[in-house]
């Protein structure tokens, strides 16, 4: 008895993120109980040979937020090109002004903690105009305390940050 299989299908594509190539990418293929995956390569360019089936098909990187799912049919010998995802950066920016009364406060610490695990994730100071800023992983609320020797400190909390989301303090010390 011979045991023929059918031919392999390919599903292809790109992975960029703000219009731009994304390298080290992975691409994940599911069908029934089989889960594959590919990298991008520098281009962001990905190509995998698949048994023909159903697969559904998405990208993900760390510090990106995954694409949408997308299900593609493969047939014997079949080429599926173009299967292209954009993938949005998982950070979001808070920003803020340190105040002593109604004057900029300069050289304030500023301890960003995670609001769940209360791991200490970004540290900065104030600039001469009393402003700082911190890209921080979306999808988390944070803990923000601003503290100077000789002043008291002022703690907030934010929300959980949505991805590419921006939110603005004010502490006054």
């Amino acid at each position: 008895d011979f045991l023929m299989t059918p031919n392999a299908g390919t599903i292809a594509g790109k992975v960029t993120s703000g219009g731009l190539a994304l390298s080290g990418a992975t691409v994940y293929f599911i069908s029934g109980n089989d889960t594959l995956t590919t990298t991008t390569d520098n281009y962001g360019n990905y190509s995998k040979s698949l048994q023909p089936a159903s697969w559904v098909v998405f990208a993900g990187k760390p510090g990106f937020v995954n694409s949408s799912q997308i299900t593609i049919n493969i047939a014997p010998g079949q080429t599926s090109a173009n299967n292209n995802f954009s993938l949005v950066q998982n950070t979001a920016i808070v920003t803020g002004v340190v105040l002593s009364g109604s004057s900029a406060l300069r050289n304030a610490n500023v301890s960003i903690y995670n609001n769940v695990t209360n791991i200490l994730v970004s540290n900065t100071v104030s600039n001469a105009s009393g402003s700082f800023s911190s890209s921080l992983e979306a999808g988390n609320s944070y803990r923000i305390l601003v503290s100077k020797t000789g002043y008291s400190s002022d703690t907030k909390t934010t929300d959980v940050l949505q991805p590419q989301s921006s939110v603005s303090l004010s502490s006054l010390l």
